[in-house]
């Protein structure tokens, strides 16, 4: 019988063994091992009960560039929408083959930080352009209409 496990070295976080859940922020990435096959040897197929928030990739080494013990599988899971969903590890008709693996996707505290450094940047970007483009203006009819030889643009009160 197969079933989902911790990944070694730093791409395990997030692996709740005592649960059995996997827990990931969004754009982040966390590997999950796969023991076993089929009831025959056979390799299963690893996916997203919902492909909408997780992208699943198999990789030949664990994500410390180590190699695997036979047996094992080692897969990389990229969270693309906060949400719920799962893991299966089907056989080759289809049908599920272990049991599922919850996987919950919460909203990343980094990717907040970048939502709000983009948004001041932004806001700082948008000033500076109407300011350029403000002095750009007044340059240009300083040009069109340039003070009177002898006369001064200074006003006594």
């Amino acid at each position: 019988m197969a079933n989902f496990q911790k990944a070694s070295g730093v791409g395990g976080s997030g692996f709740n063994e005592s649960a059995y859940t996997l827990t990931l922020p969004l754009d982040n990435r966390r590997s999950i091992a796969l023991y076993g096959g089929g009831p025959k040897g056979e390799g299963l197929n690893v996916v997203a009960a919902d492909s909408s928030k997780l992208r699943v990739a198999e990789h030949k080494e664990t994500r410390d560039h180590n190699p695997l013990d036979p047996n094992v599988r080692e897969f990389w899971v990229d969270a693309v929408e906060v949400g719920s969903t799962a893991l299966l590890a089907k056989l080759p008709d289809g049908s599920e083959y272990c049991q599922r693996l919850p996987v919950t996707i919460t909203n990343s505290a980094d990717k907040a930080k970048m939502v709000d450094s983009f948004r001041t940047s932004r806001d700082t970007l948008t000033t500076t352009i109407r300011n350029l483009g403000d002095l750009s203006s007044a340059l240009l009819r300083s040009q069109l209409n340039p003070p009177a030889r002898g006369s001064s643009r200074i006003h006594q009160c």
